[in-house]
């Protein structure tokens, strides 16, 4: 169950989205939930997914969005924790080694919110 940001889940050879309040589950009884973002185009810079037999896989590239829900959790994070600059650094690292992200456009809201609040909180 997601409960903050957005999830990708692999399964099967397709990759969901997966927003705050929705759930998936690997157990054949359930259902996945439908996404809530269409499933992102591979990579055309990621090296092609290798299965085990060292065989590169017809399922496409390798995703990026582990790294991509990581930089944006630790964001998301550091907001909490009013760390503004950590912030910044973070959504900007998000936005400038993905920026064809799903989360970008959340990453840039973030980071506004950021600067603004630090602006606001800078003496003139």
């Amino acid at each position: 169950m997601v409960t903050d940001g957005r999830v990708a889940v692999e399964s099967g050879g397709r990759e969901l989205f997966l927003g705050p309040g929705s759930r998936w589950s690997s157990t054949p009884e359930a259902a996945p939930v439908a996404s809530t973002a269409p499933a992102s185009a591979p990579d055309e810079g990621a090296p092609p997914t290798v299965s085990r037999s060292g065989v590169p896989s017809s399922a496409g590239r390798r995703s990026t969005l582990r790294d991509e829900n990581e930089l944006f959790r630790a964001a998301m994070d550091a907001e909490r924790e009013d760390k503004l600059d950590q912030v910044v650094t973070l959504t900007d690292r998000l936005l400038r080694t993905h920026p064809d992200s799903p989360l970008a456009a959340d990453a840039r809201t973030l980071q506004l919110e950021a600067r603004r609040k630090r602006a606001a909180s800078t003496p003139p």
